[in-house]
């Protein structure tokens, strides 16, 4: 794993020919419906990478709040980033000294990505390293943000 870039890593219930089957749409309609797609789900990593000073995941949480202006929260037990009003969570975690990681499970969700764009946002005003690009939108509040997603 590259610090900062993207990992995509399939799962499914069938294999993984099915899967590149399934992706590059070589199923077909059977009986006006289509035959459901084995993909159940996608898993993304992401490291981001420190220089300075380590933020505590209690002090992330409390500023992507800030942010986002929507109460979010850290759940130790499940090492997550939780936001209730928007039904959103994905792991947040120490990967090794001085690198954060995020697993991001499931389908993409704009509730979810807002949440996940504005902490990678947060995450670099803290002084972390993302190497990627960042909408407009992720330092945004939720209020404006939503009415640009």
């Amino acid at each position: 794993m590259v610090d900062g870039f993207l990992k995509l890593v399939p799962t499914s219930r069938g294999n993984l020919g099915t899967w590149c089957r399934a992706a590059a749409g070589r199923y077909k309609e059977r009986s006006r419906s289509l035959i459901l797609k084995p993909i159940t789900r996608m898993v993304l990593h992401l490291s981001i990478p420190f220089t300075g000073l380590l933020p505590s995941v209690e002090l992330v949480a409390a500023q992507v709040a800030l942010n986002t202006g929507l109460p979010v929260g850290y759940e130790h037990e499940r090492w997550t980033l939780v936001c209730g009003p928007l039904g959103a969570d994905f792991g947040l975690y120490l990967l090794e000294d001085r690198v954060y990681g995020i697993t991001v499970l499931g389908m993409s969700d704009y509730k979810r990505d807002y949440l996940l764009e504005a902490t990678l946002a947060t995450l670099v005003d803290l002084g972390g390293q993302y190497h990627g690009s960042l909408p407009a939108w992720a330092g945004q509040p939720w209020e404006i943000a939503k009415l640009l997603l």
